[in-house]
């Protein structure tokens, strides 16, 4: 019988290996990181992965493209709509690259901000249950949409004042009120974290 120290090693030196050789096969990084610049989005969907196209892609693609122009959009007007918040236009962090890397998202790593990381992170990830509810509730169905998409038509949503009032105000759904006082039947979902 192995000692499950010396089989816990071998596990241990095969990961490192793996990861080593996947940044090795990765798109190399510039030395020195650049500011991120509104050209992100052209050279991100325009770049490594435009020959891994499918209709499906190009659909997402051209959905994204339009987010990153009108998040450019606001950058250079200075406007504040709370469409995008300040954050989102900071450079990338290495946290995402990395989460970027373990998606094989290949794409100008300079030049990316933090918003379009996270945008590029959530095209990923399935909307939160939470997420779903408010745009449910607003008659706006979330088929096959990804979490990018779903906090992008959220944040549309509660541009309008009468909107925010609308959710806050919103009667207990079914199932929520049981002897036992509140539940966790339906999520609460704070706007403001979105």
């Amino acid at each position: 019988m192995m000692d499950p120290y010396f089989i816990a090693g071998l596990l241990l030196v095969a990961a490192i290996a793996i990861l080593l050789l996947r940044r090795s096969s990765a798109s190399p990084q510039t030395s020195s990181p650049q500011q991120p610049t509104s050209q992100t989005a052209n050279a991100v969907l325009d770049g490594p992965t435009a020959a891994r196209h499918t209709p499906k892609r190009e659909n997402e693609e051209g959905w994204l493209r339009d987010r990153w122009k009108l998040a450019k959009e606001q950058e250079e007007s200075g406007s504040h709509d709370g469409m995008f918040p300040d954050w989102y236009f900071d450079q990338a962090t290495e946290s995402q690259l990395d989460r970027l890397d373990l998606l094989d998202v290949l794409c100008d790593r300079s030049a990316l901000t933090k918003g379009q990381a996270s945008d590029l992170i959530g095209m990923f990830e399935p909307p939160g249950s939470g997420e779903v509810a408010i745009l449910e509730f607003f008659g706006v169905s979330t088929q096959g949409w990804k979490r990018t998409r779903v906090r992008h038509e959220i944040a549309k949503i509660f541009r309008d004042p009468a909107n925010i009032k609308a959710w806050e105000e919103r009667p207990a759904a079914a199932g929520q009120w049981g002897s036992k006082g509140w539940s966790d039947a339906t999520p609460c979902v704070d706007i403001e974290t979105l």
